[in-house]
Order: C-alpha cells, then structure tokens, then sequence
C-alpha cells in the first residue's frame, strides 16, 4: 500500500484473473456499472441502482462485484435481500442476461480462485489492490465500463489500463473521495475510448442537479439500502439519493455510447450527459425500472 500500484501491475494481475476466470458465451455488448468501494463514507448502492436503471434504458449489463470488504454493504447484499439470486451456475447468468438484459457476475463463482482471499479482505477492513482488480476484471470484458473510483492517484492508471486493453469507459472520482459520480461537488472524469483517456471534469449543477450534502447519501445495513432502492424505483423519484443514482445512470449510457461510437469523444461531455440523463429519467418515472427490477429478480428465481 506504501508503494502504490502501477499500470504495468495492474494490467498484470487482471491477466492473471481473468486466465483463471470463467468465461461464458455470452458477448460483449454490455456495460459495466461498478466502483471500487474503499471510499469509507458507507454510501447507499449507487452503482447497483443505477446498473437497473441503465438496463431498463434498453442498455445491456452486464455487473460485476462480490460482498463488501470495507463498506457497510456491498451490492450483493442488497440485490440479494430485494429477491435477486446470486448462487446461479455460470450457465443459468448467461442465460439471465441472455432473457433480461441484464445480469449479474458474483466474484467468487466467476474468479473461483479469489474465495481464498475474501477472508483477509475482510479482517483487513481497509481497500487492499483488490478493490482495483475486481473492476478490471469482469470475465465477460464488457465493451463499455462504468467505473467509479475512490483513490485519486489509481483513478487515471486504472484509466490507463482500461486504454491499453482497447476498451471503452468512463472513469471517474468526486471531488469528495466517492467512487461515484458526486452531487456533493464535481468530478473527475477518464474518458477512455480507442487506446485515448482524455479527462475532463462535470459539475453536476451544469446539468440541473442540486447540490448535495454527503450525509443525505450514506445509507445502512442491506436490508435499509434494499428499502431505498425499492422506494428509489416505486415512486421517490425525488431527492439527493435520486438524483445521485440518474447521475450515475447516465454515466452508464454515456460510457455505452461512447464505446458503440467512438467519435462522441470530440462531443461536449455535459451535453451527452444532458440526453443520458434524460432517457433516465423517462425510464425511472414511466416505472421501465420498476418493472425490469422485477423480471430481473424473476429471473433470477426461475
């Protein structure tokens, strides 16, 4: 930790996983919408309630996380408490994907090897290079990543090795430390796209969102996380914690689109997100979120 890690590093030890990492005949057409945890602020799910907005968008995910480390909750925890299964076989995921559009890869089934190292995550309670690894290393390679990270100097290395790979993202920290897209300040942003990262920076007031205080967005146990997303996608469409979660929704499309078309990186970045958010919100307000939420847990069940 002293030392810091490196790209070379990085880019070494993603191979290293994904050699040993099951892979499934699913594609790639997807996106990713993940953050590395070790912020320490104990945030609600953003990157999980934003992953089901997204799809509900028509965008295909493809998530990719395991149990929390160092946070209160990770988002398997919650997923599992609102219905959706995660001891799927391989098989049975790709098949989700294949029928919901969206899917879930839990960590320790798809990188088998890691389960011997969850146990020391945990006793450790701090963010260790794992935290860094995991979102680099969906097995499916999703063409699109959106990635949310909490150490400022491994943001742009792990910006860094997404380019190298040829794959497409947005990278991004708040001003506050959060591995998310913040409505308390704003954000840096990787864009990557064609082995370029170009960084840039978004106020979210730029796109008509109030600022917010970091309390409003700290959340609880799995079972408290679990009732915010519920009334997130039921109704309470208002809010800190809403607009956090569209925000980071958004981020989702912008980093599907870019990978689909890669010359939107030329484009304003606050304006792309101006038309993300707004195909968002349509989504959450005319209940698409809702209802894939359920045919997800669904899915998930049969």
């Amino acid at each position: 930790r002293s030392k810091g890690e490196t790209v070379e590093e990085l880019a070494g030890l993603v191979d290293v996983m994904l050699r040993n990492a099951v892979i499934l005949d699913t594609g790639n057409e997807a996106v990713d919408i993940v953050g590395t945890g070790g912020d320490m602020v104990g945030t609600v799910n953003i990157s999980s309630m934003a992953a089901v907005l997204v799809a509900a968008c028509d965008v295909p995910v493809m998530k990719h996380g395991s149990r929390s480390a160092s946070g209160k909750t990770g988002s398997s925890e919650m997923l599992e408490v609102l219905g959706v299964r995660l001891d799927l076989s391989p098989e049975r995921v790709a098949d989700v994907f294949r029928e919901v559009g969206i899917t879930f890869f839990f960590a320790p089934v798809f990188h088998p090897a890691m389960r011997y190292v969850a146990p020391i995550r945990r006793e450790l309670g701090i963010p260790t290079t794992f935290n860094f690894l995991g979102p680099l290393a969906n097995p499916a390679q999703p063409i699109a990543t959106s990635l949310g990270v909490a150490n400022a100097k491994v943001a742009p290395l792990m910006a860094q090795e997404v380019a190298a790979r040829g794959r497409s993202a947005l990278v991004f920290r708040g001003f506050d430390g959060l591995d998310e897209l913040t409505t308390t300040d704003s954000s840096d942003i990787w864009e990557v796209s064609g082995g370029e990262v170009r960084q840039s920076l978004l106020d979210p007031r730029e796109l008509g969102l109030a600022r917010a205080e970091i309390g409003d967005l700290v959340g609880g146990d799995a079972q408290h996380n679990a009732h915010i997303a519920k009334s997130l996608f039921e109704g309470d469409f208002n809010g800190p914690i809403a607009d956090i979660v569209r925000l980071n929704a958004a981020a989702g499309l912008v980093a599907f689109d870019l990978a689909k078309n890669p010359s939107r990186i030329d484009e304003n970045l606050v304006s792309r997100f101006q038309v993300a958010l707004e195909s968002v919100n349509q989504a959450l307000t005319d209940g698409r979120a809702a209802q894939k939420l359920s045919t997800w847990i669904a899915a998930t069940q049969s």
